[in-house]
């Protein structure tokens, strides 16, 4: 076998292994080369008797993912969640992959994005399943992480609006919830302005 040394002339872009080492009989061996920070550096190979061979690097600036802010989803509906890629996909495509709280949000685990595109065919979408805020986060090869709140909520009303009691009788009113509770319910807090006047539980 042949050891061969391996250097790079700025270990700050990338790296490589110290050597490598080609078997009896082979005539090609894997260098690893890893990514550290954009920029150019050069890959040196050399051993004794055997003449220096020489390869450019460029590593570049991971692309960057958008993804909506602010967003807020009602209890029980479903809204687009769009994203779009800073740089066009590689060939073959990227898969972007979304991830939140199941208990709070269910959305699209996973979608293509085309060679050459910078959107999906058909954009996520993310569903209301419980009442409060929960992190969506959405990743994908070469690209940086992006992550943003998502808030789910509801909407309370009374029916009738008003109404009017006789005395010191108790008469019922009706809240409804914009959508069904979620599994567990949901507990309201109720009160009255003027309970000299009238007192609910």
């Amino acid at each position: 076998g042949v050891n061969v040394n391996l250097s790079s002339s700025n270990t700050g872009v990338a790296t490589v292994p110290a050597s490598v080492s080609f078997a009896g009989g082979a005539t090609s061996v894997s260098v690893p080369v890893t990514g550290v920070a954009p920029g150019t550096t050069t890959i040196t190979a050399s051993g004794p008797n055997i003449s220096q061979a020489t390869a450019s690097v460029t590593v570049a600036a991971p692309g960057a993912i958008t993804i909506p802010t602010g967003l807020n989803v009602g209890l029980g509906q479903t809204v687009p969640f769009p994203i779009t890629l800073s740089t066009p996909a590689p060939a073959g495509g990227v898969t972007v992959t979304l991830t939140a709280n199941p208990s709070i949000l269910t959305i699209t685990s996973s979608v293509v994005v085309p060679a050459g595109a910078t959107t999906p065919a058909t954009q996520p979408q993310v569903t209301g399943v419980g009442l409060g805020s929960a992190s969506v986060t959405v990743t994908a090869p070469g690209y940086t992480p992006a992550s943003q709140t998502v808030q789910v909520n509801a909407t309370l009303v009374f029916s009738p609006p008003s109404v009017t009691i006789t005395g010191t009788a108790t008469q019922n009113l009706t809240l409804t919830l914009s959508a069904p509770a979620p599994a567990g319910g949901v507990t309201i807090n109720v009160k009255s302005d003027n309970t000299g006047v009238a007192t609910v539980p």
